[in-house]
């Protein structure tokens, strides 16, 4: 299994500048989360995801906001992948996402989804409700 991630730029003022992270952003007002999920991964990578293929896995809270993490799933390589935000976008395999230079968030993440994935398969993901 790959995880789709993202070298942030190295800007003043955004999370984890220069780190390794997750497709995300910023909701727009009244827009739903899973709206917002299929936004952020279209404006940033290009790739087109329906809804129905999106599935919350976890939620970070932190002193400053909530931060929703969403998984989904297709047959993509990287030739699928248009930039659109970011230096780089590289599909990795989950294991080996621990090498890089991640951001705090993203790492506890990252070993959430690796703890779940060692007792489950991904389609089970979709089955559970949260």
């Amino acid at each position: 299994m790959a995880v789709l991630l993202m070298l942030r730029d190295r800007k003043k003022g955004i999370s984890d500048p220069g780190r390794w992270g997750l497709i995300g952003g910023q909701r727009v007002k009244s827009e739903r989360p899973k709206t917002t999920a299929v936004r952020e991964i279209k404006e940033e990578t290009g790739l087109i995801v329906n809804e129905a293929f999106i599935q919350p896995f976890v939620m970070i809270q932190t002193r400053e906001k909530k931060w929703r993490v969403f998984v989904t799933y297709g047959n993509w390589s990287a030739k699928d992948l248009s930039r659109g935000e970011g230096q780089k976008l590289r599909f990795v395999p989950l294991h080996r996402t621990f090498r890089l230079r991640l951001g705090d968030k993203q790492r506890y993440a990252l070993s959430l989804l690796r703890e779940y994935m060692n007792d489950h398969k991904l389609d089970e993901l979709f089955d559970r409700s949260l």
